[in-house]
C-alpha cells in the first residue's frame, strides 16, 4: 500500500521553518474596533432580502441563484454593533465576538420564554442552587451551561455560523478580482479589508500562508498588491516593511506558482515568468496519464481556470497604479524605486524564462518541485514556443482546450449556484468569464457571481477576510446534534428547541435526486449525500455525509419522530438506505474513504504537484478521519436496520474500513490527521469508529462468539482492543500537568507531535471563570434588560486564549478518544470480572479513566461564566500547511466530551 508523499518521513529542510510564529507588530486596537462595529450579521432569508435590495451586493438586480438555507453574510449597518478587541500579540485567532454578541442579543429576545421555562425547571430540580461539589454534578452543570450557550448563538434556520478564516492568500485574490471586473465593494468594506491585512502583518514585514504561519514571499507579495489596490500609499510604514521583507526573500520572482498567477492577472507580473499550466490537457482523452480528470476535485477546478488564464495571458488594464506597484515590487532598493527611468531598465532586463523555472523562496516551500515536474515544465515551455510561434502548429489543440475549459467552468458555476467548490476557483472563474465576454463588467454570467461573493466574506475582531469556504454549516450542525443527543439527562426546553432547529436544517440540507447540472469527471452518486457547507453548493463529501447521517441515526435511536413543530420528519428507512449506499459506493479498494471521490491514480501523480506550498493536492487520498466517520455511521445504520437489504455490503464496507484504520496506525499508537490539528483529532475519530464496530458492529461479541466468521472476527477484535489501548497510551503520554492537551499546528507539517512548551500564562488581566453560581439564563436576562452584563458582557469582551496554552478543542478530542476506549473496556470488564481478569488490564483501565477525568476537570474549570470556552489556535488544516479557525469547535466538542462523560456514568 503506497502512502501519499507527505505521510512518509519527509526530509525537506524547510518544513521546520513552516508553521512557526513571529510575534506581529502592535496594532491599532481602537481602529479595529471602530471598523468592525460597522457590520451586522444576517443569515438565511434575511440575508437574501438584504442582498436583493442592496445594489452593491446585487448589481443589475440579478438576484441570488439557488437556496439560501444556511447562508450567512455580513452587511454594513447604520447602527454601531458590539465587537471585541483583537490583539495578535496574544493570539492571531479572533474570538468571533461580533457574530456571537449579535446572535446572543437577538436570541435573548426571541427565545425569552424558553429561557424562562428552562430556569424554572432548573430551580425545581435544584440544579441551579449552590455550587456543585461532586465531579458528575459539576460536569452536569457545565453541560447545561454549554448547551444553553449553543442555543443562544444559533441562527434562525438551525445552523451555527462561525469564522472559517485562516488562509492569507484568499483576500488578495478577492481584491484583485474586484479590481479586474470593476466591482466596488464600498469604502467600509475596503477599510475593514485594509485593517485585516495590517493587523496580521508580522514583525519582519511579511505575511504567512495562514494567520499562525511564518512569513513567506507568497502571501507577502499578494498582501502587498492588495493593500496598494485598496488605497494604502507606498510610503506607509506597512508597505515599507512589506517591501523590505519581499526583497530579503528574493523578490516576486521567488514567489510560488499561485502567487505568480495572481500577480500576472493583476498586471504587475509578466506571464512569461509564470510556470506553464497547459490548457491543452483538457482536450486530450481521459485515459491520458496526465489528464486533469485524475486530480483531486479542488485542485482540478483551480487549475482549470488557471489554464485558461495562462493560455490567454489575461491581465488587467495598465494604469499608473499598476505600473507603480510593479516598480515597487521589483525595485532592488528603496532609493531606486522612485526613479521610473532606472526601474524601467531593471524590468526590461528581467530574464522571464529564468524566473519561470526559478526555485521558490525557502520560506514558502513545503514540497520542492521535483525533476519530473521540472522536465514537464521544460516540455510545456518548448510546446508553448512551438504553438505560439509563427507556424502555430498546435493552435487547434489550444483552441479546443480553451473552449472546453470555459464550458466546464460554466457548468461548475451553474451547478453550484455560483458558489463553486471553493473561493479560489470562484474568483478565477469570474476572471475567465469577464475576459471571455470581452472584458465586460456587466456580463450577465459575471453579475450572477457577485451576490455570492459575499457568502465568502467574514467580519471578526481582526477585520474583513475571505473564508476558505462559505462556512462549515452542515459539518458543525452534524457534530452539535450528536453532542446534544449524547447526554443521558433530559435537555432543557431551550436545548431541545436548539436540537430541533439543527435537525430541521440537516434534513433540508440533504441532497435528493441528481444534480441540476451534469458533474464532469465525478462518478460518485449524488442523492443521499450532504455537503460540508450548504445545499446550494451541490458538492457531497464523504465524512460530512457520514456525520449528518450519524446525527439522523442518533435521533432515530432516541425515538424522535418530529424534528420541529411543523411537518418535517426524520429520514425514512429508504432515505437512510440511500445514504448508506452512497457511502459504500465511495469506498476505495484499500478500504478507506477520501473526501469527494475515489483515488484515481498512484502516488507517483503527487510528484507532479506544481504548487510547492501545499502537500497532497494532486489526488483525493483516503484519510483516517474520513474513514473513521463513515465506518462509525455505517455501524449506526446496521443498528437501525439490522436485517435490511443493504446489510451484506455495509458489513463488508465496515470490516474493510476497520482494516484501513488499523493499517494506518503509527507504531507509537497515534494516527495522523489531515483535516484537523492533528493527532488528537484523528485519535477521536479513529477510536470512535473502532469502538463502535466492537460494541455493536460486525466485530462485536455477538458476532465473534459464533458463526463462520468467529475466528477472523475474534482476531480483528483483539487487534482493535490493542490499537485503541495503544492510542490511549499515546494520549496519556502527551497530557499536560493541568489535565489538558495542546498540539501545535506545526504537527501537521512535521508529521510528528509538536506543542508549545509550558508554562503558558493566560492573557494579562484575564481570569478563567470556573463554574458560575448563576445559570446562563440569569446572566442573559441581565443583558436583555439593559444591565451591565456582569457575566455575559464581560466574557464576550474577553479575547482568545494566548496561543499555545492548553487547548479546549484538542483536550475535548483527546478526552472523547479516551472515553471511547473506556466504553469498550466497560464491556470487556464484565467478561474479565467473570474470568477473573488480569491485574495489568484493570490497571490500564484505571489509568485511562484517570486521564479522562483530569481532562474533564480541565474543561469544566476552563469554561467561562456564560458557558463558552476561549478560542485558541487553528483547529483545522488542509494540505499540511494551511490552518483554519473553526470557531464553533470550541463549543461543540467540549460539550460533547461532557455529555459522553455523563453518559458513561463515570465518577
Amino acid at each position: 500500500m503506497s502512502a501519499p508523499p507527505s505521510k512518509r518521513k519527509s526530509r525537506c529542510p524547510w518544513i521546520a521553518e513552516l508553521a512557526q510564529f513571529d510575534n506581529p507588530l502592535p496594532v491599532d486596537l481602537e481602529a479595529s474596533r471602530a471598523i468592525t462595529s460597522r457590520f451586522k450579521f444576517l443569515s438565511d432569508v434575511s440575508s437574501k432580502n438584504f442582498s436583493l435590495k442592496n445594489p452593491a451586493q446585487n448589481p443589475a438586480g440579478v438576484g441570488i441563484v439557488g437556496s439560501v438555507i444556511g447562508r450567512q453574510v455580513w452587511v454594513v449597518s447604520d447602527e454601531p454593533q458590539k465587537t471585541g478587541t483583537f490583539d495578535p500579540s496574544v493570539n492571531p485567532n479572533p474570538a468571533d465576538i461580533p457574530l456571537r454578541s449579535g446572535l446572543m442579543a437577538y436570541n435573548l429576545v426571541k427565545k425569552r420564554a424558553l429561557l424562562e421555562q428552562s430556569r424554572q425547571l432548573a430551580e425545581k430540580d435544584g440544579s441551579s442552587g449552590g455550587s456543585p461539589r461532586v465531579l458528575p454534578e459539576r460536569v452536569s452543570a457545565s453541560f447545561s451551561k454549554a448547551t444553553e450557550y449553543l442555543a443562544l448563538t444559533q441562527c434562525d434556520d438551525g445552523h451555527w455560523a462561525g469564522d472559517y478564516g485562516g488562509p492569507h492568500f484568499l483576500l488578495p485574490g478577492l481584491v484583485i478580482t474586484c479590481h479586474l471586473i470593476q466591482h466596488d465593494v464600498g469604502d467600509v468594506w475596503k477599510e475593514a479589508m485594509r485593517r485585516y491585512l495590517i493587523n496580521h502583518q508580522q514583525k519582519d514585514g511579511g505575511w504567512g500562508i495562514h494567520i499562525e504561519g511564518r512569513s513567506g514571499v507568497f502571501c507577502s507579495c499578494l498582501s502587498y498588491v492588495a493593500l496598494r489596490l485598496l488605497g494604502v500609499p507606498p510610503s506607509s510604514p506597512v508597505c515599507v516593511r512589506a517591501r523590505g521583507f519581499i526583497r530579503r526573500g528574493g523578490g516576486p520572482a521567488r514567489c510560488p506558482q499561485w502567487g505568480k498567477v495572481w500577480m500576472a492577472l493583476a498586471g504587475v507580473f509578466d506571464w512569461r515568468g509564470v510556470p506553464p499550466v497547459p490548457v491543452e490537457l483538457w482536450a486530450l482523452p481521459t485515459w491520458f496519464p496526465f489528464h486533469p480528470a485524475h486530480m483531486w476535485c479542488h485542485a482540478r477546478l483551480v487549475y482549470l481556470p488557471m489554464s485558461y488564464l495562462s493560455a490567454q495571458r489575461v491581465r488587467g488594464p495598465e494604469t499608473p497604479l499598476i505600473a507603480s506597484i510593479r516598480r515597487e515590487l521589483f525595485s532592488p532598493s528603496e532609493e531606486m524605486m522612485g526613479d521610473e527611468r532606472r526601474m524601467e531598465g531593471v524590468l526590461q532586463r528581467v530574464n522571464w524564462t529564468s524566473v519561470r523555472f526559478s526555485r521558490s523562496s525557502s520560506k514558502d516551500v513545503f514540497r520542492p518541485i521535483g525533476l519530473a515536474s521540472l522536465a514537464l515544465y521544460v516540455c510545456a515551455h518548448v510546446y508553448e514556443l512551438l504553438g505560439n510561434g509563427p507556424f502555430g502548429i498546435f493552435g487547434w489543440l489550444k483552441k479546443r482546450g480553451i473552449g472546453f475549459a470555459l464550458e466546464y467552468m460554466r457548468e461548475e458555476d451553474e451547478g453550484t449556484n455560483f458558489l463553486c467548490i471553493g473561493p479560489v476557483n470562484k474568483l478565477l472563474n469570474m476572471c475567465c468569464h469577464w475576459h471571455a465576454s470581452g472584458c465586460n463588467p456587466n456580463d450577465p454570467h459575471v453579475l450572477k457571481h457577485i451576490p455570492r461573493l459575499y457568502d465568502y466574506m467574514w467580519v471578526s475582531e481582526d477585520g474583513a477576510k475571505m473564508q476558505g469556504q462559505v462556512g462549515s454549516q452542515v459539518w458543525d450542525a452534524s457534530f452539535a446534534v450528536q453532542a446534544l443527543l449524547q447526554s443521558p439527562k433530559s435537555l432543557t426546553p431551550l436545548a431541545e428547541d436548539s436540537l430541533s432547529g439543527a435537525v430541521s436544517f440537516l434534513v433540508q440540507s440533504r441532497f435528493e435526486g441528481p444534480p441540476s447540472v451534469g458533474r464532469r469527471f465525478s462518478e460518485t452518486p449524488f442523492a443521499g449525500g450532504w455537503p460540508f457547507t450548504v445545499r446550494a453548493a451541490h458538492w457531497q463529501v464523504s465524512d460530512c455525509t457520514a456525520e449528518a447521517f450519524a446525527a439522523m441515526l442518533a435521533l432515530r435511536a432516541r425515538g424522535a419522530r418530529k424534528v420541529d413543530s411543523g411537518s418535517s420528519q426524520t429520514l425514512s428507512l429508504p432515505e437512510l438506505r440511500e445514504s448508506a449506499s452512497l457511502l459504500v459506493s465511495m469506498q476505495n479498494r484499500n478500504g478507506g474513504w477520501a473526501a469527494y471521490q475515489k483515488k484515481r491514480a498512484g502516488a507517483w501523480y503527487e510528484l507532479l504537484n506544481p504548487s510547492e506550498v501545499f502537500g497532497d493536492i494532486m489526488l483525493d487520498y483516503p484519510h483516517v478521519e474520513c474513514s473513521g466517520s463513515v465506518t462509525h455511521s455505517l455501524v449506526a445504520y446496521l443498528n437501525a436496520e439490522p436485517e435490511g437489504p443493504r446489510h451484506a455490503p455495509v458489513v463488508d464496507a465496515v470490516l474493510r474500513g476497520v482494516h484501513f484504520i488499523l493499517s494506518h496506525q503509527k507504531p507509537d499508537g497515534s494516527w495522523h490527521g489531515s483535516w484537523g490539528v492533528c493527532f488528537t483529532y484523528a485519535a477521536f475519530l479513529a477510536c470512535r469508529a473502532l469502538v463502535a464496530s466492537c460494541l455493536s458492529g460486525p466485530v462485536s461479541h455477538t458476532v465473534s462468539r459464533g458463526g463462520k466468521a468467529k475466528g477472523k472476527v475474534g482476531v480483528m477484535r483483539q487487534r482493535i482492543i490493542k490499537a485503541v489501548m495503544g492510542c490511549a497510551d499515546f494520549l496519556l503520554r502527551k497530557q499536560r500537568s493541568d489535565g489538558g492537551w495542546q498540539e501545535a499546528f506545526k504537527s501537521c507539517a512535521t508529521l510528528q507531535w509538536e506543542e508549545t512548551p509550558q508554562p503558558c500564562p493566560s492573557p494579562e488581566g484575564s481570569v478563567r471563570n470556573g463554574l458560575s453560581e448563576k445559570p446562563v439564563s440569569e446572566i442573559s436576562w441581565t443583558i436583555a434588560e439593559g444591565g451591565d452584563g456582569d457575566g455575559l458582557g464581560q466574557s464576550l469582551e474577553d479575547g482568545p486564549e494566548r496561543l499555545g496554552c492548553t487547548d479546549c478543542v484538542q483536550t475535548a478530542w483527546a478526552v472523547l478518544a479516551l472515553l471511547e476506549v473506556l466504553s469498550l473496556y466497560q464491556e470487556e470488564s464484565a467478561g474479565m470480572g467473570a474470568r477473573g481478569g488480569s491485574g495489568k488490564a484493570w490497571e490500564e483501565i484505571e489509568l485511562v479513566q484517570r486521564g479522562a477525568r483530569r481532562g474533564i476537570e480541565f474543561l469544566v474549570s476552563a469554561q467561562k461564566g456564560d458557558g463558552d470556552w476561549r478560542q485558541n489556535g487553528c483547529a483545522g488544516v488542509f494540505n499540511n500547511t494551511v490552518g483554519i479557525s473553526y470557531a464553533n469547535y470550541r463549543n461543540i466538542f467540549p460539550t460533547w466530551a461532557l455529555a459522553k462523560f455523563l453518559d458513561l456514568g463515570l465518577q
